[in-house]
């Protein structure tokens, strides 16, 4: 189901937002739509028992009536959020998730947010609210094979992934699904597939203090040396000097830090 850009749409507010440390999506039951801009770090929540998680420089719509839950902590979001009502349609208009362009949108997400904050009039919120959407229309979307190859990979990344095992929840041969992700995304759903990876190691190494090889484990890493490797290309640092940055950074005592924990 694709946003109606044919029909009204109603504006109830918005606002930024940044997660603090191990912060979780709230629970709730949503009585309007929530139109979700990620611009920094990853969001996680789940809708109607499915899990999403929404990275930076991408939007999601959670659908109003919507039971909403955050079981796993985000990676320190920023976001901005707008509430609003909006109607459905089977093809055309905005798709529920898709990519934006962060730098050409986050100067009307300032504005929209000031508007909010500052008793900006009726005309004023809803002729940025309207921009702010306008510009979805042209966008970049995903097509529903890349989306639910994405989706399949963010529930099952702790498990062995399989081209045939995207093909398949996509509805498309392995060498179709390869090509068809690969041209949206930008990346192939390997390279997808370990970033989902990295993140969620990342989260753990935040929120938990579990050994690097039992967060390497818990991320869908075959073994620690592969996940070691792989972060040292993506972050430039050893895991363990990460963590140790993280544990200064909030204040802890070297002697805080698990006693199991491998030495980089």
């Amino acid at each position: 189901m694709n946003i109606d850009t044919e029909k009204s749409m109603d504006f109830y507010h918005a606002s930024l937002r940044y997660f603090n440390k191990g912060e979780h999506h709230i629970k709730r039951l949503c009585g309007y739509e929530v139109v979700l801009f990620v611009f920094d770090g990853v969001l996680r929540f789940s809708e109607d028992g499915k899990e999403y998680e929404v990275g930076t420089g991408e939007y999601f719509v959670q659908k109003r009536g919507g039971s909403q839950d955050g079981r796993l902590p985000s990676t320190s979001p920023g976001y901005f959020y707008i509430h609003c009502k909006l109607t459905y349609c089977e093809s055309g208009g905005i798709a529920r998730r898709g990519t934006y362009d962060i730098p050409a949108m986050k100067p009307l997400f300032s504005e929209l947010d000031r508007l909010c904050h500052q008793n900006g009039s009726f005309f004023q919120k809803n002729a940025v609210f309207y921009s702010i959407m306008s510009r979805l229309v042209s966008g970049k979307v995903y097509s529903g094979a890349a989306q639910k190859a994405a989706e399949y990979m963010q529930v099952h990344f702790r498990e062995r992934v399989t081209l045939a095992d995207l093909g398949a929840a996509a509805g498309y041969s392995k060498n179709q699904i390869i090509n068809i992700f690969k041209k949206e995304y930008g990346n192939t759903p390997f390279k997808y597939l370990l970033e989902i990876r990295l993140s969620n190691a990342k989260m753990l190494m935040e929120v938990t203090s579990d050994p690097l090889e039992k967060i390497s484990e818990a991320s869908g890493f075959g073994d620690y040396s592969a996940f070691y490797k792989y972060f040292v290309k993506e972050e430039g640092v050893p895991p363990g000097k990460r963590r140790k940055l993280i544990y200064e950074a909030c204040g802890e005592r070297a002697q805080d830090k698990p006693t199991n924990e491998r030495e980089i």
